[in-house]
């Protein structure tokens, strides 16, 4: 729900020569609250966030650490053929567009992280 709501996003940094690991590094993205971007003001900060919008939070499972702007992830793929990492090129470009999302001051649109999306799914038939 972060990430389709540009409130967090990565950024790739390496794919490893075995194709089965992916670097990246996680961003909280800073929002902003207006109804203009002016184009030539330099964008805010993301570093030293540890959390998204409403006090959202990421946690690292196995050490039960906060994820930070900036922290290094692996991503890892244990089955190339069934489950293959992400492209490279396309998380770039995600990195990209979810950075220009936020600076648009249009990510988390409400911000309702109790809502059921299974409802919406039920709604829709779907």
């Amino acid at each position: 729900m972060y990430w389709s709501r540009a409130l967090f996003a990565l950024k790739p940094i390496k794919l490893f020569g075995d194709k089965k690991h992916l670097g990246a590094q996680s961003f909280w993205q800073p929002q902003y609250n207006h109804s203009q971007v002016a184009v030539l003001h330099t964008p805010t900060s993301s570093e030293g966030l540890d959390q998204g919008t409403s006090r959202v939070k990421l946690f690292n499972c196995e050490t039960d650490e906060k994820m930070c702007s900036g922290q290094i992830i692996s991503l890892e793929a244990d089955d190339l053929e069934t489950r293959p990492l992400p492209s490279f090129e396309l998380l770039d470009m995600q990195w990209v567009l979810r950075r220009l999302i936020a600076m648009s001051g249009a990510p988390g649109y409400g911000d309702d992280f109790n809502h059921n999306d299974d409802d919406d799914a039920r709604a829709y038939g779907r």
